[in-house]
């Protein structure tokens, strides 16, 4: 049990699992999934130097550093993540983060990026990788006012990166709600705003216009030309960007009547808690999926009737409305005196 959640590590098939309050934080090893994310971010910038990582664990950061940023900051919240998380780190992503390339934050990435993070001219990349918006806490990575802080934390071309879980090519109904809210709160901020049309997709945004790109050819050329050294790039940016899945998953987006998700009015959130009650076969589940479905009137008149019900009760038991005899005790203690 850590300040903030309890911390349990798993062992299957060959892969450490970190679960905070029983939600997935990070898996590891994975050098695969972590290095076509990295390298997909990285060439949207074209020479990437100095990268921030929120959350997501040290093995992300580690691989951001291993591809050619000469420094990257960390930022967790809670030390007792990191640490738990060290005897099972295989030796490279130890070395790594104890060798001063990764500089590890323990603190509340909201403060550390309002705050500018760890360099005056800013961050070339920024990866959110503490998780989708699933609690309220996480919702802050996601608001409008956390893209703001962030664009004032970037470098003049620098890009951010969010996970964002797509049903595939398909943006209709709850997901698409879900995924509409992300893209106008990043849009809400940022000039431009792509997303890869993977199932566990990654919406990237810059405050430049012009700098992003879903050519593969033209990623292929700002990997060889930073130096880029990979065995599945040039060629995986292909796979990443698919040009007709691609074109089709960013229209429908542009094209989708997001919300702005603000720290005040959590939509994102809302949409995630949706996502979650249609898909989770549990009652709660359940429930919460016809609460999410009931026309907002019908909510706000159920608030209103149990707040009367609630004072209702309150005043009875006061005795305010409603005679009640005294109990035995009561009659005992207030009798009154018998005649002689």
């Amino acid at each position: 049990d850590s300040r903030y959640q309890n911390l349990t590590v798993t062992y299957l098939s060959g892969q450490n699992t970190l679960y905070g309050n029983g939600e997935e934080l990070t898996t590891f090893p994975e050098p695969l999934l972590n290095e076509l994310s990295v390298e997909l971010v990285l060439s949207e910038h074209g020479g990437a130097q100095r990268a921030l990582v929120v959350g997501g664990g040290l093995e992300f950061a580690a691989a951001v550093r291993s591809a050619g940023v000469a420094r990257v900051d960390y930022v967790d919240i809670d030390p007792e993540a990191v640490n738990i998380t060290m005897p099972f780190l295989p030796w490279e992503t130890a070395h790594e983060a104890q060798s001063g390339a990764v500089k590890v934050h323990f603190e509340d990435a909201r403060l550390f990026v309002a705050r500018g993070g760890g360099y005056g001219d800013g961050y070339d990349c920024i990866f959110v990788r503490a998780g989708e918006p699933s609690t309220l806490l996480l919702n802050r990575l996601y608001t409008r006012e956390f893209m703001e802080d962030a664009l004032g934390c970037l470098s003049e071309d620098g890009v951010i990166s969010v996970p964002v879980t797509l049903a595939g090519s398909y943006l209709g109904g709850d997901v698409g709600r879900y995924a509409g809210d992300i893209y106008r709160t990043m849009k809400s901020v940022f000039a431009e705003v792509i997303a890869t049309p993977d199932a566990h997709s990654m919406f990237i945004a810059c405050a430049k216009p012009g700098l992003l790109t879903t050519s593969s050819d033209e990623l292929g050329k700002r990997f060889r030309k930073r130096g880029g050294q990979s065995s599945l790039f040039p060629e995986a940016f292909a796979l990443l960007l698919p040009p007709e899945r691609t074109a089709q998953v960013n229209q429908e987006l542009s094209g989708l009547p997001g919300r702005v998700n603000r720290d005040w009015r959590p939509t994102t959130y809302a949409s995630n808690l949706r996502l979650w009650a249609t898909f989770s076969e549990s009652p709660i589940g359940r429930f919460l999926g016809r609460l999410a479905a009931a026309p907002g009137w019908m909510v706000y008149a159920g608030v209103f009737a149990a707040a009367v019900f609630a004072a209702l009760v309150m005043a009875l038991r006061k005795g305010c409305l409603l005679y009640t005899s005294p109990s035995p005790r009561d009659r005992t203690r207030y009798r009154m005196p018998s005649s002689a």
